[in-house]
């Protein structure tokens, strides 16, 4: 099941993520967010997972 929360951006440009939503993905102040922005201006973030970070690593 989806969860949408509307949530405001401050004027730094941060988003605070609610802890609900922080709680079901099992998010920490240590995490990383991949943001990924298509043509309509839709944004999606992504948990950065150890997978993510050695993809990116070998293709530096």
């Amino acid at each position: 099941m989806k969860s949408t929360l509307i949530v405001k951006i401050d004027s730094d440009g941060r988003v605070m993520l609610p802890d609900a939503i922080r709680e079901k993905a099992c998010m920490n102040g240590e995490d990383e967010l991949a943001i990924e922005c298509s043509q309509d201006g839709t944004l999606t973030l992504k948990k950065v997972s150890v997978r993510m970070r050695f993809e990116r690593w070998l293709s530096e």
